[in-house]
């Protein structure tokens, strides 16, 4: 019997088994919480208010105006825009599944909204909200066909431009078609819904004055777009878009269409090209430079068509009042570059 055997007590552990038990009982532990992180997790607060979605910044930004905290209200996409959106995450088909409204535009813009919609149970939360705007108020594709050069494909999103919430007056008949939704969806909370809509209502009748005062005396008014989104703006504003850079918001413009659009600005005196933060100022620079050689000096303005959005602080979902904010910022911006 070694020396080791017989110092060792009956029944006594050695450290090897200690070991290997101590590791055992720490891989147990640690796998308590690693089953948890495995659970779903819920995707909207079960506490029986009524749970809204929207597709991006501004349509989020109407709803939370009119919903207030009597309804969750949620934004599909932030940082990345509706234009050629087509991979929506789990997280996102579930958000679908558990709204009891889903506020998109419709208009060809937010198609996927409707394909993620048609595999939920409950596709009939969707509400298109851009196709509740009489169609005589809508602005037409073909209309702006002008602004594309030979060899360029038409980008068309359907029948009408979608940009209607760069309209003051357009975002007002959204905010109605919302509380309409909002208001049958919870009757109970109605009479709030109907108040807050009515007080958003007044704050982008007074965006629209803003603008309409800032821009008052402004003599040329002919502008330049990164591509074909600001014509509502325009159109609410006193503001002609006389060209795009963009064919598609996805494709740089071409030699041909940086010609046309140099040719445009000579011909037409255009002063201003307004930029979108959300693109490469590549293009719009190649222009202000081909102007500049021919005597034409065109300043760079950022404009953003509010496609996209940072979150506020603290939260998944942009700041609620996003889109006021923005869309002072482009009328003060275009002010200052009119001349």
């Amino acid at each position: 019997m070694s020396g080791f055997e017989k110092r060792r007590k009956p029944g006594a552990l050695c450290g090897r088994n200690l070991l290997l038990i101590a590791t055992l009982l720490v891989v147990s532990l640690l796998a308590i919480p690693m089953q948890g992180c495995r659970k779903d997790q819920p995707v909207w607060p079960n506490d029986g208010k009524p749970r809204v979605l929207t597709t991006f910044a501004p349509l989020y930004c109407f709803a939370k105006n009119v919903a207030g905290d009597d309804a969750h209200v949620e934004c599909l996409l932030t940082t990345q825009g509706p234009h050629g959106f087509s991979d929506p995450s789990n997280r996102d088909q579930k958000r679908v599944r558990g709204a009891n409204v889903f506020f998109a535009l419709g208009l060809g813009l937010d198609e996927f909204a409707g394909k993620i919609s048609n595999n939920a149970v409950n596709s009939k939360a969707l509400l298109e909200i851009g196709e509740k705007i009489p169609p005589e108020k809508l602005l037409r594709m073909d209309a702006s066909e002008h602004m594309h050069g030979e060899g360029d494909h038409h980008h068309h999103h359907g029948e009408f431009d979608p940009h209607v919430w760069l309209s003051p007056e357009h975002a007002i008949l959204m905010v109605e078609a919302m509380e309409d939704k909002l208001c049958q969806a919870d009757s109970k909370n109605k009479e709030k819904y109907h108040a807050r809509a009515q007080a958003y209502a007044e704050e982008l009748k007074k965006l629209h004055a803003y603008g309409n005062e800032k821009l008052a005396g402004k003599k040329n008014r002919k502008i330049i777009s990164t591509h074909d989104a600001l014509r509502y703006f325009g159109q609410a504003f006193g503001v002609e878009i006389v060209g795009c850079i963009r064919p598609t918001p996805e494709d740089e413009a071409g030699a041909a269409k940086i010609s046309q659009l140099v040719k445009i600005c000579k011909e037409q005196d255009v002063r201003v090209i307004a930029h979108e933060p959300q693109y490469s100022t590549a293009s719009a620079e190649t222009v202000r430079k081909e102007a500049a050689n021919r005597g034409l000096k065109i300043l760079l303005v950022e404009i953003d068509p509010l496609e996209t959005a940072d979150t506020a602080p603290g939260s998944a979902n942009p700041d609620p009042g996003y889109y006021l904010k923005r869309m002072r910022e482009n009328i003060d911006n275009l002010a200052k570059a009119l001349p």
